[in-house]
């Protein structure tokens, strides 16, 4: 079976008060880079800053700040 890279370079700005949409086939590492986001992961490399501050530093500030909206919840 063949490794795949789900995530690799990201870099994204989104201003304040924006909503951003995240699109890809399957495996391109958009649950993953959201599960980074906010701090369900962490990141093997690199780091994560959100209003300046990296998002391990305070995640329930962190949590007010980002919207998360699944296409399917698991329950």
């Amino acid at each position: 079976m063949a490794t795949r890279l789900a995530v690799d370079h990201i870099s994204l700005a989104v201003r304040a008060a924006r909503s951003r949409d995240c699109w890809g086939p399957n495996g391109a590492g958009k649950t993953t880079t959201l599960s980074i986001l906010s701090t369900l992961m962490r990141p093997d490399h690199g780091r994560v800053l959100i209003d300046g501050k990296t998002a391990q530093s305070d995640p329930h500030r962190l949590g007010r700040m980002l919207g998360l909206v699944p296409q399917s919840l698991a329950l």
